[in-house]
């Protein structure tokens, strides 16, 4: 047959054609890639429950609640070894007067403020010579840190009071 009248050819637009292949090719890579995800997944899922099975069948329900049991006993040992080697031991500070104390001191009045480290101290002895020997011998001790003279008076006897306060190294009370 004839046209008797003409028409043109219709151009093919070369992007076009690009574009559509270009989207199919895109569309075909996640179809695959989320069948290969879907795979994956299910192949985990039953290696990760053929595991769990596995560990159950390990024990026996004796043996588990043996475990916590052990479990359990752990925990409060690391909690008791936390709160043994964070008390403070203030006798140790009886010792390190009884060992610094001049023969010819005695004392009368001990008070002890943890929070400053601070030691008050109220006594006698025979004389300021005896005292002064007694500061000197506290004032040469590591564990203290400082010595002061805050009281010193004659007593009724003729004998020597005085009261001193100490501060004394945390490292003591450890």
């Amino acid at each position: 047959m004839v046209e008797l009248i003409p028409k043109h050819a219709r151009k093919e637009i070369p992007w076009q054609r690009i574009s559509l292949y270009f989207a199919v090719g895109l569309l075909a890579l996640v179809l695959l890639v989320s069948g290969l995800l879907f795979y994956f997944e299910n192949k985990s899922q039953s290696e990760l429950q053929r595991l769990e099975e596995e560990v159950a069948q390990v024990g026996t329900s004796a043996e588990k609640q043996l475990e916590r049991d052990v479990l359990g006993t752990k925990k409060r040992i690391s909690d008791f070894a936390k709160i043994f080697e964070a008390h403070q031991r203030p006798s140790r500070l009886f010792s390190l007067l009884e060992e610094n104390c001049h023969p010819k001191v005695w004392f009368s009045l001990f008070e002890l403020n943890m929070e400053n480290r601070q030691v008050q101290l109220t006594g006698h002895t025979l004389n300021f010579r005896t005292l002064g020997e007694q500061l000197a011998i506290l004032r040469q001790q590591e564990m203290i840190e400082e010595v002061s003279l805050t009281d010193l008076s004659i007593g009724e006897e003729g004998q020597t009071d005085f009261s001193l306060s100490l501060v004394i190294s945390p490292e003591i009370f450890k």
